[in-house]
């Protein structure tokens, strides 16, 4: 009889022994085979069989000399001595047996006082408390489970008390705890030899993972034999589970029952995932992989979408997807990839997170484009509809909504992610880089199409976009009131395009309430003009002019602005109130005398050309998009450290956004038309005459809102025109969503951010100690000593 089983009788008997009458219920039937051979010294036992009526007939006679309050009759000598086992919930019975339940008592699981509760778990936990207590919280777990029946835990109640060797060693006999310390460290192994326990440790795991190992070999033979069979039979259940049957893991031992298979897949990840164990698994299972052989073993991308169990097979899971990608399975490319980002190969090895990262956005913006050129069939060809389904997207009773300007948030991320990766020159990295070609064609194609169609909305509509704000505007409407109550800084940020003022403002926080509007930039979209626009007097007009030098200019009243010189004087002569100019690097360290003119103002131009610069000077693209990619978190730095410096209210505007592909192909440039050309950008040419092109769209200055008697040359789509500058793929001026839809941005201050107090410091730890890629793993502590109470990290 085992230890649970024992237990289990004895509350029984006792019960017996005191009240005479116990109904047991038994509603999981766990306790059947113990009730069917349930024998107790002069005590019948009642097993409910058919029905409660044949129930009651057996049980009748015994209860005569039971009175109707439920007690027995005062010259009853001997009560009854009788046990009702009903496999049924009690709540099920309809109290068929109520006259019984009165006159004894009731064992049930969850019944008190304790001694009437018959539950499993409960049981479990109570005896090897007695006999195992380091096991009494895991076995019980196991038991809520429904993984351990009561045999098996009359079993292996039965062997705790055969495993003190190992408890001596390893400080307790919980299966997890022993199998971790002795995978991933030799530290044990003097002990276990000199208790001569490997036996015994053996006989443990084989108990409780169905492994089965040699007891006569060296300890270290038999770690190294114990994590290889660990991994392979890891590896077989989960290709199993995924639905697939490999002839070369047929071999491979497994655990025979479900349980013991739980339990080893939870051994196994819990080894991967504890940080402390996680190079002793690399190690093993890297040397393991190379034994093996694994990437001879036949296996499939589909087989191994929840395994985790070598490196090697990630290289079989990205070579599937990129494949899925460019077969154009983009969901199922990007649910798989989203998983892999975080799991654990991912997580060891920069590179290959990398590489999940790429696919992962490679199949967002795919599906993304895949969307757009849908909706473009059914959208109103008008350029308010064509905004708003850029920045709030179209909407759809059959799916969520998504801003078309997602696939541009998604196309620079994926630009900026291939950037930092170092391709291999064996070619291991040829399948990524067709992925990346197909997506950035299907980027190119979507967004031509979506330019082309815009232009001639805009051809139609006479450049008008009925209910959009209109850069003209912004000063007068966002800026002017602002500062007339609290200090305002107005900040310009040259090229922002909207998806990156999204980003923007999505990474400031709860310090800052913000709105975020589109406004439809003024055309050209070239900085001397959308600056301009920008401007205090905007709204009452601009004019396009020649400012000489091969530029234009804008003419607002009497003043020509041209540069970021003419622009300050003007802004300085025409703000109200006393006025700040600074440049965004001004506010990352502002020395004591700006820190002054920013208390004095109050109102602040703060500028930045970090992304138009960047993008029209340097010439190698990958140091551009590395570049940009800081530009933003610059931004919210200013924006924090203008919070500190005391403004309430911030504004951030840009003069026109921009288009970031890769190299214009040869087939979308055309010739400019010639004719008196007073400017001429890749996306525009300002003038007067020249050629006539049924791929442009020709139109006066005053079709675009402005005076003057230039006329301007735009090509259609993303074409551009040939000239200085135009070989590269970053360009604006023209017409297209990315150019002409500009941010505006009004954030108040909610809570300043704290100046800091006391000390900090940052300790930096590599996470190994040689270096052998671009990409390596960084511990950071950050540390704040206060000048009070204890220091945080």
């Amino acid at each position: 009889m085992g230890k649970l089983t024992g237990e289990l009788l004895t509350l029984i008997g006792k019960q017996v022994q005191e009240h005479g009458i116990v109904v047991w219920y038994d509603p999981e039937g766990v306790y059947g085979e113990v009730a069917a051979n349930l024998d107790l010294s002069d005590t019948r036992v009642l097993r409910f069989e058919s029905s409660f009526f044949e129930l009651r007939s057996r049980l009748e006679p015994l209860l005569e000399f039971v009175e109707d309050d439920g007690s027995f009759q005062p010259d009853l000598e001997t009560p009854p001595r009788v046990v009702v086992y009903v496999p049924r919930d009690r709540a099920a019975t309809e109290q068929a047996l109520v006259e019984a339940e009165a006159a004894g008592v009731v064992m049930e699981p969850g019944a008190s006082p304790w001694q009437r509760n018959t539950r499993l778990k409960v049981l479990a936990e109570r005896v090897f408390k007695r006999i195992a207590p380091d096991r009494a919280a895991g076995v019980a777990a196991e038991v809520e489970a429904g993984r351990r029946t009561l045999t098996e835990l009359d079993w292996l109640a039965d062997q705790s008390g055969d495993f003190g060797a190992v408890k001596l060693i390893f400080g307790t006999t919980a299966v997890a705890d022993v199998l971790l310390a002795f995978v991933a460290s030799d530290r044990h192994d003097e002990a276990i030899v000199e208790k001569e326990s490997l036996a015994e440790l053996c006989q443990l795991l084989g108990t409780e993972l169905g492994v089965s190992i040699g007891a006569k070999q060296p300890v270290s033979q038999a770690r190294h034999e114990l994590c290889r069979c660990l991994l392979l039979a890891e590896l077989a259940i989960r290709v199993e589970a995924a639905g697939h049957r490999l002839p070369s893991l047929d071999t491979v031992p497994r655990p025979e029952t479900a349980r013991q298979q739980e339990q080893l897949l939870a051994m196994c990840s819990q080894w991967r995932n504890r940080l402390d164990l996680r190079d002793s698994y690399t190690e093993i299972a890297n040397r393991i992989q190379n034994e093996v052989q694994v990437l001879g073993l036949g296996l499939q991308g589909e087989m191994l979408a929840e395994v985790e169990t070598f490196s090697c097979l990630e290289s079989i899971l990205l070579e599937a997807i990129e494949a899925g990608i460019l077969a154009e399975n983009y969901a199922a490319a990007l649910q798989l990839a989203k998983r892999r980002r975080t799991s654990f190969w991912a997580l060891c090895e920069p590179d290959v997170q990398l590489r999940w990262t790429l696919l992962e956005l490679a199949a967002s913006m795919l599906l993304a484009a895949e969307r757009i050129q849908e909706e473009l069939k059914t959208i109103s060809r008008d350029p308010a509809s064509l905004i708003a389904a850029y920045v709030d997207g179209l909407a759809s009773s059959e799916r969520d909504t998504m801003p078309w300007s997602r696939m541009d948030r998604h196309q620079r991320h994926l630009e900026h992610r291939y950037a930092m990766l170092e391709l291999e020159s064996g070619g291991s990295h040829d399948p990524l880089a067709a992925v990346i070609r197909h997506a950035r064609s299907r980027y190119f194609e979507v967004a031509d199409r979506c330019a082309e169609v815009l232009g001639k909305a805009f051809e139609t509509s006479g450049f008008q976009a009925e209910g959009i704000a209109h850069q003209r505007d912004v000063f007068r409407s966002q800026v002017r009131t602002r500062a007339s109550e609290h200090k305002t800084a107005y900040l310009l940020v040259d090229a922002l395009r909207y998806e990156m003022a999204e980003e923007l403002v999505e990474g400031l926080g709860d310090d800052f309430e913000v709105t975020l509007a589109p406004a439809l930039g003024q055309l050209p979209s070239i900085t001397e003009v959308g600056m301009a626009a920008l401007m205090p007097g905007a709204e009452q007009g601009l004019e396009l002019v020649d400012a000489g030098g091969g530029r234009v200019g804008v003419r607002i009243g009497d003043t020509v602005l041209k540069d970021r010189a003419s622009r300050w004087k003007h802004f300085q002569q025409t703000a109200d109130g006393k006025t700040a100019l600074l440049k965004l690097n001004d506010l990352m360290k502002p020395t004591k005398q700006r820190r002054d003119e920013i208390e004095a103002a109050e109102l602040l131009l703060v500028t930045s050309q970090e992304i138009d610069r960047r993008g029209e000077e340097t010439s190698d693209e990958e140091e551009a998009r590395l570049f940009m990619a800081e530009v933003l978190e610059k931004v919210r730095r200013g924006i924090r450290r203008l919070a500190a410096l005391g403004v309430k209210e911030i504004v951030v505007a840009a003069d026109h956004g921009h288009v970031f592909v890769e190299e214009v192909d040869e087939s979308m440039k055309m010739d400019a038309p010639g004719g008196e050309t007073v400017d001429l950008h890749p996306r525009v040419w300002v003038g007067r005459g020249g050629a006539a092109h049924e791929r442009y769209l020709r139109v006066t200055a005053g079709r675009l809102g402005m005076a003057g008697d230039l006329e301007l040359v735009f090509p259609g789509g993303l074409a551009c025109l040939r000239s200085r500058g135009s070989g590269g793929g970053y360009f604006h001026g023209g017409i297209s969503m990315q150019e002409v839809v500009v941010p505006v941005a009004t954030i108040r201050v909610s809570k300043p951010p704290a100046q800091g107090v006391g000390t900090t410091s940052v300790t930096l730890t590599v996470a190994k100690p040689k270096i052998t890629t671009r990409f390596f793993s960084v511990e950071a502590k950050y540390v704040v000593a206060g000048l009070f109470g204890e220091d945080s990290k």
